[in-house]
């Protein structure tokens, strides 16, 4: 692993064996978990890192996890964040936790749910956001068409023209209050967006994940040297 302290607010750590990264950033995940309430994506690269946190079982009781986001789809649809997370994330989770955003949604409704969020990011403090980076540049479903930047809720639905189901995402207001932002990236096809970044190329309404990583104050990068290709750090 080679670390690199990119400015005064973003730390990269490059892997040159993914399963490597895996590993080691488990240990961040368990040590977040711990200290309380953190915010986590879905994905293949969650996946493999939630299976050795579960293997590892040294995490404690009653944890608050949260999804930044999620499709809209039934619970047992292969696409559901939430299927995944408590699947792959064998850990004691505390009552309430995670939130099935599709079935409150569909059962409470939507101004439920939002004042839900709100009140959990208002009473706990959030000690980590763990997001992946879309090839795209996307982050949680802030997409560059419907990032709702601007968004006073916690969170919000919202459709994509190129999906067939509706998601539903935590606002950038909501994962601004982060005590730190950890960025997940592996593979060539995360490379233009993080390249367009770390050239200072910075574009908030293309590559969303761009308006995260430029304005909050801790940020680490986790990427292996496939995402990193010949972008000079």
């Amino acid at each position: 692993m080679k670390k690199i302290q990119f400015n005064n607010s973003i730390e990269i750590n490059i892997f040159n064996n993914v399963n490597d990264l895996y590993t080691i950033t488990s240990e961040l995940f368990i040590e977040e978990f711990n200290k309380g309430l953190c915010i986590v994506s879905g994905g293949n690269t969650p996946k493999s890192i939630y299976k050795i946190i579960s293997e590892k079982k040294n995490v404690q009781s009653n944890r608050k996890i949260l999804l930044a986001d999620d499709r809209l789809v039934d619970e047992k649809n292969s696409l559901s964040n939430y299927k995944m997370l408590t699947e792959s994330l064998d850990i004691e989770y505390s009552d309430g936790f995670p939130i099935p955003y599709f079935n409150l949604l569909k059962s409470k409704g939507d101004p439920f749910l939002n004042n839900k969020i709100k009140k959990i990011l208002e009473k706990n403090f959030l000690y980590s956001s763990f997001l992946g980076i879309g090839s795209d540049g996307h982050t949680a479903s802030l997409f560059s068409e419907t990032s709702n930047f601007n968004s006073k809720f916690s969170s919000f639905k919202v459709k994509n023209k190129f999906d067939d189901f509706d998601r539903y995402s935590l606002s950038y207001k909501s994962l601004m209050r982060s005590e730190q932002i950890v960025f997940l990236a592996i593979g060539f096809n995360k490379n233009k967006p993080l390249q367009e970044f770390f050239n200072n190329n910075i574009d908030f309404e293309k590559y969303p994940f761009h308006k995260l990583a430029a304005n909050h104050k801790n940020v680490k990068f986790y990427c292996d040297n496939h995402a990193l290709r010949n972008i000079k750090l």
